[in-house]
């Protein structure tokens, strides 16, 4: 029995780590001061209104600065690379809770 022809895989979504190693700005970006405090501004706030995080929805959250950029990140985990890395959030300086 023969073996099927096999063709390259040609999506996005078909890369090699050290190709992406050497790429890493296409693939991470930093948060802004602003965008990191839009953030832990909605998960105070949110805090506040529950405890069980299992309650949120996407109605209940609104971010504003970075609403642009989280759809491109939408778009390119869904059809493109399959991932990407925000860098900046200081989690250390922030409880359990805040950071989920």
């Amino acid at each position: 029995m023969a073996l099927p022809e096999l063709n390259p895989i040609t999506s996005p979504a078909a890369w090699l780590g050290q190709d992406m190693a050497r790429r890493t700005a296409e693939w991470t970006s930093k948060l802004s001061d602003a965008e990191i405090s839009e953030v832990y501004d909605l998960a105070r706030s949110l805090r506040r209104k529950t405890e069980d995080l299992l309650q949120l929805s996407l109605a209940d959250a609104s971010l504003p600065l970075l609403q642009e950029r989280l759809a491109e990140l939408r778009k390119e985990l869904l059809h493109g690379r399959g991932f990407a890395m925000l860098r900046g959030m200081p989690v250390e300086e922030h409880s359990l809770e805040e950071n989920a």
